[in-house]
Protein backbone atom coordinates (compact mmCIF):
# COMPACT_ATOMS: atom_id res chain seq x y z
CA UNK A 1 0.00 0.00 0.00
CA UNK A 2 1.35 3.41 -0.99
CA UNK A 3 2.51 5.63 1.70
CA UNK A 4 -0.45 8.66 0.56
CA UNK A 5 -2.96 6.02 0.78
CA UNK A 6 -2.44 4.59 4.59
CA UNK A 7 -2.04 8.05 5.40
CA UNK A 8 -5.11 9.18 4.57
CA UNK A 9 -6.70 6.05 6.50
CA UNK A 10 -5.12 6.69 9.38
CA UNK A 11 -6.67 10.40 9.35
CA UNK A 12 -9.58 8.65 8.63
CA UNK A 13 -10.48 6.92 11.70
CA UNK A 14 -9.10 9.70 14.01
CA UNK A 15 -12.37 10.78 15.44
CA UNK A 16 -12.68 14.78 14.26
CA UNK A 17 -13.83 17.49 16.92
CA UNK A 18 -17.24 18.65 17.07
CA UNK A 19 -18.57 21.77 15.62
CA UNK A 20 -19.71 22.62 18.58
CA UNK A 21 -18.73 20.57 21.99
CA UNK A 22 -21.08 20.11 24.77
CA UNK A 23 -22.50 17.39 26.97
CA UNK A 24 -25.71 18.69 27.38
CA UNK A 25 -25.47 19.59 30.77
CA UNK A 26 -26.37 22.97 32.61
CA UNK A 27 -25.17 23.44 36.52
CA UNK A 28 -27.68 21.36 37.94
CA UNK A 29 -29.62 20.19 35.65
CA UNK A 30 -30.64 18.42 31.92
CA UNK A 31 -29.72 20.91 29.07
CA UNK A 32 -33.13 20.76 26.04
CA UNK A 33 -30.33 19.41 23.84
CA UNK A 34 -29.65 16.68 21.63
CA UNK A 35 -26.64 14.94 22.03
CA UNK A 36 -25.81 14.23 18.48
CA UNK A 37 -21.69 13.78 18.77
CA UNK A 38 -20.24 11.28 21.23
CA UNK A 39 -18.79 13.41 24.11
CA UNK A 40 -16.00 12.57 27.31
CA UNK A 41 -17.26 14.99 29.95
CA UNK A 42 -17.09 14.75 33.73
CA UNK A 43 -20.62 15.36 34.12
CA UNK A 44 -21.94 13.39 31.10
CA UNK A 45 -19.63 11.14 28.43
CA UNK A 46 -21.61 9.51 25.91
CA UNK A 47 -22.32 7.93 22.78
CA UNK A 48 -24.30 9.49 20.37
CA UNK A 49 -26.75 7.00 18.92
CA UNK A 50 -28.72 7.25 15.60
CA UNK A 51 -32.79 8.47 16.26
CA UNK A 52 -31.58 11.24 19.31
CA UNK A 53 -30.97 8.27 21.27
CA UNK A 54 -27.78 8.21 23.52
CA UNK A 55 -25.75 5.75 26.06
CA UNK A 56 -24.21 8.05 28.73
CA UNK A 57 -22.51 7.40 31.92
CA UNK A 58 -21.70 10.29 34.45
CA UNK A 59 -17.89 10.06 34.99
CA UNK A 60 -17.61 12.47 38.41
CA UNK A 61 -19.96 9.97 40.05
CA UNK A 62 -17.68 6.52 38.45
CA UNK A 63 -15.02 8.14 40.09
CA UNK A 64 -16.42 8.55 43.14
CA UNK A 65 -17.12 4.74 43.43
CA UNK A 66 -20.87 5.07 41.84
CA UNK A 67 -20.75 3.09 38.41
CA UNK A 68 -24.05 3.89 36.71
CA UNK A 69 -25.55 3.82 33.12
CA UNK A 70 -28.04 5.46 31.18
CA UNK A 71 -29.76 6.04 28.22
CA UNK A 72 -31.25 9.62 27.16
CA UNK A 73 -33.47 10.51 24.17
CA UNK A 74 -33.86 13.83 23.06
CA UNK A 75 -35.90 15.77 20.19
CA UNK A 76 -35.71 19.36 18.36
CA UNK A 77 -38.63 20.12 16.64
CA UNK A 78 -38.53 23.91 15.56
CA UNK A 79 -38.09 26.09 18.65
CA UNK A 80 -39.22 23.09 20.88
CA UNK A 81 -37.08 20.62 23.11
CA UNK A 82 -38.09 17.44 24.40
CA UNK A 83 -35.44 15.01 26.85
CA UNK A 84 -36.53 11.98 28.62
CA UNK A 85 -33.71 10.19 29.89
CA UNK A 86 -33.11 7.19 32.74
CA UNK A 87 -30.01 5.72 34.49
CA UNK A 88 -29.32 3.11 37.45
CA UNK A 89 -26.35 3.50 39.75
CA UNK A 90 -24.58 1.42 41.58
CA UNK A 91 -22.42 2.14 45.03
CA UNK A 92 -19.70 0.24 45.77
CA UNK A 93 -17.55 2.59 47.98
CA UNK A 94 -19.41 1.78 51.16
CA UNK A 95 -16.05 0.61 52.76
CA UNK A 96 -13.96 3.16 51.68
CA UNK A 97 -16.40 5.79 52.48
CA UNK A 98 -16.85 4.56 55.95
CA UNK A 99 -13.33 3.99 56.61
CA UNK A 100 -12.67 7.97 56.33
CA UNK A 101 -15.91 8.69 57.96
CA UNK A 102 -14.60 6.63 60.86
CA UNK A 103 -11.56 8.16 60.93
CA UNK A 104 -12.77 11.57 60.96
CA UNK A 105 -15.43 10.74 63.31
CA UNK A 106 -14.13 8.43 66.66
CA UNK A 107 -17.76 8.71 67.50
CA UNK A 108 -18.92 6.88 64.43
CA UNK A 109 -18.47 2.70 64.95
CA UNK A 110 -19.91 2.44 61.23
CA UNK A 111 -20.91 4.16 58.65
CA UNK A 112 -22.43 2.14 55.85
CA UNK A 113 -24.30 4.78 52.87
CA UNK A 114 -26.03 3.29 49.91
CA UNK A 115 -26.67 5.08 47.29
CA UNK A 116 -27.93 2.65 44.96
CA UNK A 117 -30.57 2.94 42.38
CA UNK A 118 -32.79 4.30 39.53
CA UNK A 119 -33.24 7.71 38.11
CA UNK A 120 -35.52 8.91 35.47
CA UNK A 121 -36.06 12.86 34.21
CA UNK A 122 -37.50 14.65 31.85
CA UNK A 123 -37.23 18.25 30.07
CA UNK A 124 -38.79 20.77 28.39
CA UNK A 125 -37.36 23.53 26.40
CA UNK A 126 -37.50 26.06 24.02
CA UNK A 127 -35.52 28.63 22.63
CA UNK A 128 -36.33 32.11 21.41
CA UNK A 129 -33.10 33.61 19.30
CA UNK A 130 -30.55 33.89 22.12
CA UNK A 131 -32.32 32.61 24.81
CA UNK A 132 -33.19 29.01 25.93
CA UNK A 133 -35.88 28.18 28.54
CA UNK A 134 -36.06 25.12 30.20
CA UNK A 135 -38.25 22.94 32.93
CA UNK A 136 -37.23 19.53 34.32
CA UNK A 137 -38.47 16.90 36.49
CA UNK A 138 -36.38 14.45 37.96
CA UNK A 139 -37.27 11.74 40.56
CA UNK A 140 -34.05 9.44 42.13
CA UNK A 141 -35.17 6.04 44.30
CA UNK A 142 -31.68 5.27 46.01
CA UNK A 143 -31.98 4.55 49.52
CA UNK A 144 -34.08 7.56 50.49
CA UNK A 145 -36.41 9.74 47.86
CA UNK A 146 -35.74 12.74 46.27
CA UNK A 147 -36.74 15.12 43.53
CA UNK A 148 -37.03 17.91 42.00
CA UNK A 149 -38.53 20.32 39.77
CA UNK A 150 -36.28 22.94 38.25
CA UNK A 151 -36.58 26.36 35.59
CA UNK A 152 -33.79 27.67 33.78
CA UNK A 153 -32.31 30.06 31.03
CA UNK A 154 -29.84 30.07 29.05
CA UNK A 155 -28.42 33.20 27.02
CA UNK A 156 -25.94 33.10 24.56
CA UNK A 157 -23.95 36.13 23.80
CA UNK A 158 -22.22 34.78 21.39
CA UNK A 159 -21.82 31.35 19.42
CA UNK A 160 -19.95 29.93 22.15
CA UNK A 161 -20.34 31.47 25.10
CA UNK A 162 -23.36 31.59 27.48
CA UNK A 163 -24.88 32.20 30.99
CA UNK A 164 -27.44 29.99 32.66
CA UNK A 165 -29.13 30.30 35.71
CA UNK A 166 -31.96 27.59 37.32
CA UNK A 167 -34.41 27.93 39.98
CA UNK A 168 -37.07 25.19 41.42
CA UNK A 169 -37.29 23.37 44.68
CA UNK A 170 -36.02 20.10 45.96
CA UNK A 171 -37.83 17.13 47.37
CA UNK A 172 -36.33 14.67 50.64
CA UNK A 173 -37.68 11.88 51.88
CA UNK A 174 -35.67 9.61 54.43
CA UNK A 175 -32.07 11.37 53.68
CA UNK A 176 -29.35 11.11 56.60
CA UNK A 177 -29.76 14.73 57.28
CA UNK A 178 -33.24 15.21 57.27
CA UNK A 179 -35.36 13.84 59.68
CA UNK A 180 -38.23 14.71 58.35
CA UNK A 181 -39.74 14.86 54.30
CA UNK A 182 -38.80 18.46 53.45
CA UNK A 183 -38.54 20.62 50.33
CA UNK A 184 -35.56 22.83 49.84
CA UNK A 185 -34.93 25.64 47.55
CA UNK A 186 -32.62 24.88 44.27
CA UNK A 187 -30.96 27.60 42.85
CA UNK A 188 -27.69 27.81 40.52
CA UNK A 189 -26.35 29.72 38.10
CA UNK A 190 -23.08 29.25 35.67
CA UNK A 191 -20.99 30.42 32.73
CA UNK A 192 -20.54 28.03 29.91
CA UNK A 193 -18.88 27.34 26.45
CA UNK A 194 -19.38 25.35 24.14
CA UNK A 195 -16.27 25.88 21.59
CA UNK A 196 -15.54 23.52 18.81
CA UNK A 197 -14.22 20.05 20.08
CA UNK A 198 -14.02 21.60 23.91
CA UNK A 199 -16.85 22.60 26.46
CA UNK A 200 -16.42 24.20 29.98
CA UNK A 201 -18.48 25.51 32.87
CA UNK A 202 -17.72 27.03 35.74
CA UNK A 203 -20.59 28.19 38.42
CA UNK A 204 -22.51 27.68 41.99
CA UNK A 205 -25.27 25.39 43.27
CA UNK A 206 -27.25 25.85 46.66
CA UNK A 207 -27.56 22.57 48.23
CA UNK A 208 -28.21 23.55 51.27
CA UNK A 209 -26.37 20.29 53.15
CA UNK A 210 -26.38 20.05 57.06
CA UNK A 211 -25.48 17.18 58.36
CA UNK A 212 -23.72 17.46 61.93
CA UNK A 213 -21.05 14.51 61.23
CA UNK A 214 -20.03 17.45 58.23
CA UNK A 215 -19.26 21.24 57.90
CA UNK A 216 -21.86 22.97 56.62
CA UNK A 217 -22.33 22.83 52.71
CA UNK A 218 -24.76 25.61 51.86
CA UNK A 219 -22.94 26.27 48.22
CA UNK A 220 -21.30 23.41 45.94
CA UNK A 221 -18.94 25.01 43.16
CA UNK A 222 -19.74 23.08 39.97
CA UNK A 223 -17.19 22.45 36.99
CA UNK A 224 -16.73 20.36 34.08
CA UNK A 225 -15.08 19.94 30.85
CA UNK A 226 -15.68 17.84 27.92
CA UNK A 227 -14.41 16.84 24.68
CA UNK A 228 -16.99 16.52 21.89
CA UNK A 229 -15.99 13.76 18.82
CA UNK A 230 -17.98 13.36 15.21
Amino acid sequence: MKRPLRLLIALAVIPLPAPAAGDARWVSMDAPEVLDASVLGLQRSGIALPGGFAVDTSLAADLGLLPNLGVRWALAAGPHRFVAGARYAQFVGTDAYSAVITSLQPVVKRFDPSFSGPSAYAVYGFTLGQLTFAAELRARLMYFVSGSATAGAAFAFNESWSVVVEGGVRYLQGAPFVTDATLQPKVAAGLRLAGKGFGFLAGADYVGFDDPMFPALPVMPVVDLCWSFQ
